[in-house]
């Protein structure tokens, strides 16, 4: 069943019952989109089948979240894949900002970081905070990330907000081999 025909199954149902907006609202809120539930239950099946069916791929679940950052955090690279073959906006942010390319630098998901970078993600987009997904890969210690992005041409010099770079992360968290990358590549504090 569609998600379409979900919402007006459930519009029908609370016509017939009485049901007042809030309830009818909360009820759809608790109900994943089928390409939510698909990617976090990890089911490439299920996925196919609902972006087969035309359920779009930018769905977000509840709190507003993509389903390609999903697939990103969760490091399910068919996923991450299917959506972009289904015409998934690569840089869809959440709500703080990330997009998919953030959440694999923020996981250390090299493969998916590849893949995004494949299919044109924005390198140094940043989020809400002004991390780009360099300063995140070095902030936590994800040195293959950190490699791969300055292969692709990130910005090694870019500050967050805060006025501080993916070398001065780097540095303070004591990951030696990140700075030393991030160093001979041009950064600083």
């Amino acid at each position: 069943m569609t998600a379409a025909c979900r919402r007006a199954l459930l519009a029908l149902l609370a016509a017939c019952l009485g049901w007042t907006a809030p309830a009818a609202a909360q009820i759809s809120i608790m109900a994943e989109e089928p390409v939510v539930a698909a990617v976090k239950a990890g089911d490439g099946a299920a996925l196919q089948r609902a972006l087969l069916r035309g359920d779009s791929p930018n769905t977000r679940d509840a709190v507003g979240i993509p389903a390609l950052c999903i697939a990103a955090q969760f490091g399910n690279q068919e996923a991450v894949k299917m959506l972009i073959d289904f015409q998934a906006t690569v840089d869809q942010p959440d709500t703080e900002g990330n997009t998919a390319l953030a959440h694999a630098a923020t996981r250390g998901h090299l493969a998916i970081a590849r893949t995004l970078l494949v299919a044109k993600a924005q390198i140094d987009r940043e989020n809400r905070q002004g991390e780009s997904p360099l300063i995140l890969a070095a902030r936590l210690g994800h040195a293959d990330v950190v490699a791969e992005l300055l292969q692709a041409g990130a910005a090694v010099n870019a500050a967050d907000y805060a006025g501080h770079t993916a070398y001065y992360y780097a540095r303070v968290n004591r990951h030696h081999r990140i700075a030393r990358l991030l160093k001979d590549s041009g950064g600083r504090d």
